[in-house]
């Protein structure tokens, strides 16, 4: 078993990693779901799926489905609920890391401070854990998913330091149950390639050692393959615009090479982070791609001395770190060719951080764990640092969080307040627009009108023309929120 050789140091770090994990995340239990964050939990978007089972299995929607289905089921209109969900997820992946951390380098030390720094990490985890994105970041991507992968990794280990073949048998148990709920999950894959060709290949540089790594992901390979196919005949969801190898031959087009130091740069800008609290301005001050590109040389030249670091005093940790560093390069040249958002115009969080956020926590961890590694209290003040700064860039982004859900959290606790006094048959017009869209409509209508036959829409009608339906509803009740009090208003037509 993964705990089998836990001892009480094993128990501080994990309560430590709780309660910090807690503490950074608990403002999102006030704050409410906003538009597309409702995916999967309107029941006519899950019941298509679960009523179309071929559908449902040949998608990249299974695990978002079945939870989104049983979070609104059992949460309903308990807002907290859904987010103390997500922080326990959040919690779980951390510790997973944690202990794929300790698996692999076989120091307690070492994990702790890679599972804190992806814990803290504002750049790697933010954008993926935005309420307006709740259904389809988290529910999608990330719940169930990832932990697996992380385990599935856990056993790979296992099996390359052990040769038991039911280590390897569940590793590709669980790589093939991590894909299979989300197709996402084959961003997160490259490592499981990397990992077992370093490892053989640093035991003994034979050509035998590469063959014998080759034949370990052939399994792994064919999973990929054929959900890969899967999409590509079923949907297009994950298919880029251009040939690979046309892609790769012309980075004068596609200027790859820049835009994959960007992202480097950019889920590392913490220099900037500190030059903007020096200057007393707001932490994100310079969170535009100019600011942030201009610490470019710092930021890569640490890197290369991290690397040089690992690679000559500790040589044992060879394998991982050339597993670290050819995972995160693929990881971003896979960005570019997916062409999902672009880098020379937005230096912010990215969704697509969040995988390699993983890797470059363990590789700062070995940095940090060698070069003090007699030095305790200087690398506990370290990473306290790292948490402080990471602890502002926290604090102000649910400050605005919150600013900004301030309209729809109005409208949500008036109607959840006031929904009895609603008469039955009545159409409900809920506004603006932007504060209240379709999504929220819908999953108000389905959790608290169906038994009295009460239909929320939104204002705007290029979301769906409710005027039509006003003429024949009962009752017509227009609701609004007012930007002068800071409070609804509902105005009673009919």
């Amino acid at each position: 078993m993964i705990l089998q050789h836990k001892h009480r140091k094993d128990y501080l770090h994990l309560f430590i990693l709780s309660i910090v994990t807690i503490y950074i995340w608990h403002p999102l239990t006030n704050l409410v779901i906003q538009w597309e964050g409702y995916m999967y939990l309107n029941a006519w978007e899950y019941l298509t799926f679960l009523t179309n089972p071929w559908t449902l299995l040949t998608s990249a929607y299974v695990q978002g489905t079945f939870v989104g289905a049983l979070f609104s089921k059992l949460f309903g209109l308990n807002m907290p609920l859904y987010f103390w969900a997500e922080i326990f997820s959040i919690l779980t992946v951390n510790i997973c890391v944690y202990f794929l951390a300790r698996t692999l380098t076989r120091n307690s030390t070492t994990a702790f401070v890679a599972a804190f720094i992806f814990a803290v990490n504002f750049f790697g985890n933010t954008n993926i854990f935005l309420p307006n994105f709740y259904g389809g970041h988290f529910l999608e991507r990330v719940i169930m998913n990832v932990p697996i992968f992380l385990v599935s990794f856990i056993y790979l280990h296992r099996f390359l330091a052990e040769k038991k073949i039911r280590y390897y048998a569940i590793s590709l148990l669980l790589f093939f149950l991590s894909i299979f709920l989300t197709h996402f999950s084959i961003l997160l894959s490259f490592p499981i390639f990397l990992y077992p060709f370093f490892w053989e290949i640093g035991a003994s540089f034979r050509l035998r050692s590469a063959l014998r790594a080759f034949m370990m992901i052939i399994p792994h390979t064919l999973i990929v393959i054929f959900f890969t196919q899967m999409d590509i005949y079923f949907s297009d969801q994950m298919l880029p615009k251009e040939n690979i190898l046309y892609f790769l031959t012309h980075p004068d087009i596609y200027r790859y090479p820049e835009g994959m130091l960007r992202q480097l740069v950019y889920i590392s800008q913490y220099p900037s982070v500190i030059d903007a609290i020096r200057l007393r301005l707001y932490p994100l001050a310079f969170n535009d791609p100019p600011s942030a590109y201009r610490y470019v040389i710092p930021i890569v030249t640490a890197y290369g001395i991290g690397f040089l670091i690992i690679w000559k005093k500790v040589k044992k940790y060879r394998a991982l770190l050339l597993t670290i560093v050819s995972s995160v390069t693929v990881s971003f040249l896979a960005n570019m060719y997916l062409d999902r958002f672009d880098p020379f115009d937005d230096a912010k969080s990215q969704r697509y951080y969040y995988f390699p956020s993983v890797w470059l926590s363990m590789f700062w961890s070995l940095v940090a764990t060698t070069i003090f590694s007699k030095k305790r209290f200087i690398l506990y003040g370290v990473i306290s640092g790292f948490f402080l700064i990471n602890l502002s860039l926290f604090q102000h982004h649910f400050f605005y969080r919150n600013l900004y859900s301030v309209p729809t959290k109005k409208l949500y606790e008036y109607i959840v307040r006031n929904y009895t006094l609603i008469q039955p048959n009545s159409l409900v017009i809920v506004g603006p627009t932007p504060d209240f869209g379709p999504y929220d409509t819908t999953f108000f209508t389905e959790q608290l009108g169906d038994n009295r036959n009460i239909v929320f829409r939104t204002e705007d009608v290029s979301y769906g023309d409710w005027r039509p339906m006003a003429s024949t509803s009962a009752h017509l009740v227009m609701l609004t929120y007012d930007n002068n009090c800071s409070c609804v208003k509902q105005e009673t037509l009919r």
